[in-house]
């Protein structure tokens, strides 16, 4: 699997997260949280030193769920699941 892909499939294994597009990644794919805004997710991954994404809710309010994650092969495997673990936390 590539980076996107592996994240993603870690993404739909968690019950407060969904990817809510379905289309394919290629480095970046869309994440959303079924409870807090993507700001308050992204302020949780910056306290864990994890540059987590774009809050897509700067740009349309119904977006506020929504993050923007961008992986690349420069992220270790080790890199990935410490975000999926963030996440789950």
């Amino acid at each position: 699997l590539n980076a996107a892909s592996y994240v993603r499939a870690g993404v739909e294994k968690l019950d407060a997260f969904e990817v809510p597009y379905a289309a394919p990644t290629f480095n970046e794919l869309a994440i959303r949280s079924k409870g807090p805004d993507a700001s308050e997710v992204l302020a949780r991954l910056a306290d864990r030193g994890i540059i987590g994404g774009i809050d897509l809710g700067r740009f349309r309010d119904d977006w506020r769920k929504d993050l923007l994650v961008a992986v690349t092969e420069l992220h270790s495997r080790e890199n990935l699941d410490q975000l999926l673990a963030a996440l789950a936390a």
